[in-house]
């Protein structure tokens, strides 16, 4: 599977069974682009998407930056390579295994009894 543009959509649809989480693309002062952000509340949760199948480091420099500033609860990396990974702080995930998560609540949690998204 490759991430397309209606994977990107595909992404949105649990939105519906976390509740008042709000998606979001955001740019920061600097004009760094993040591609989505999910937010509730004072959490945030950012997502960096790639379609290639090999990580690699620069793509989650924005991403671990703004963990370190604290812009951020959690961060993903997601793209079309076979292995989970981590960078620094950043989950990489492949598609399919991100999807999994996603879906099974793993990513996002519901309910108001959350404090983390």
């Amino acid at each position: 599977m490759r991430i397309s543009h209606r994977e990107g959509a595909r992404l949105h649809r649990p939105i519906s069974k976390t509740g008042r989480l709000s998606p979001s693309y955001w740019r920061t002062p600097s004009g760094v682009e993040i591609d989505f952000v999910w937010t509730r509340g004072d959490t945030a949760i950012a997502f960096e998407l790639k379609s290639t199948s090999r990580w690699q480091r620069g793509y989650s420099s924005v991403l671990r930056r703004c963990m370190a500033e604290n812009m951020i609860s959690r961060a993903f990396g997601i793209y079309n390579g076979p292995h989970v990974l981590r960078d620094g702080e950043v989950e990489v995930l492949p598609i399919q295994e991100f999807l999994r998560r996603l879906w099974t609540g793993q990513i996002l949690r519901a309910g108001p009894e959350s404090s983390v998204l």
